[in-house]
């Protein structure tokens, strides 16, 4: 894994032109498998900091713009939305707030008419625990190849089993996941 300092990551910041990237952050899911009535991006992780706060200031800082998609409720909660402006203020991202659609695909739409850079950047905000230096290789790899997914390997044991049962009918290998 790569390791920048903060000086490396200013360089890095400066090397590539913030202007090309807008980030969407995802925040309307209601987090259903997630079993709460508070969706996991609004939980606190201390006291008066929440999960989209940490969401949005790790990737704020690696776009010029960025754009976040709410439910509805939450466009109406004003101390929410300037706890995010000043996120982005010290980010040095500008922040807009849309609505989030039914569906993910639905809230990236609504985003997309915000955008107006070459490229974007889609994050769930419910995943606070996002690198650094992970944005950081997915950019570098966005502007060698037009277009790049996050991902890693996958080191469990995957098994799949027979319909609605609890029999398990195979293990699916590894290297196709």
């Amino acid at each position: 894994m790569i390791s920048f300092s903060s000086s490396d990551e200013n360089i890095f910041l400066k090397e590539i032109n913030k202007n090309l990237f807008t980030a969407l952050l995802l925040a309307g899911g209601e987090g259903s498998r997630f079993s709460s009535k508070l969706p996991k991006q609004f939980w606190e992780l201390e006291k008066n900091f929440l999960v989209i706060e940490k969401s949005l200031q790790t990737i704020s800082k690696f776009a010029f713009k960025t754009v976040i998609a709410l439910f509805p409720e939450q466009l109406k909660d004003g101390e929410l939305q300037f706890k995010l402006k000043e996120i982005g203020e010290m980010t040095e991202s500008e922040i807009v707030f849309v609505a989030g659609g039914k569906t993910r695909q639905e809230s990236v739409w609504n985003c997309l008419e915000e955008v107006k850079s070459k490229y974007l950047f889609i994050h769930d905000a419910a995943r606070p625990l996002i690198h650094r230096e992970d944005i950081k290789r997915l950019l570098e790899q966005t502007l060698i190849s037009g277009a790049a997914i996050l991902a890693k390997p996958v080191t469990d044991t995957i098994k799949q089993a027979k319909d609605n049962s609890n029999t398990i009918d195979k293990t699916i290998e590894r290297s196709l996941l």
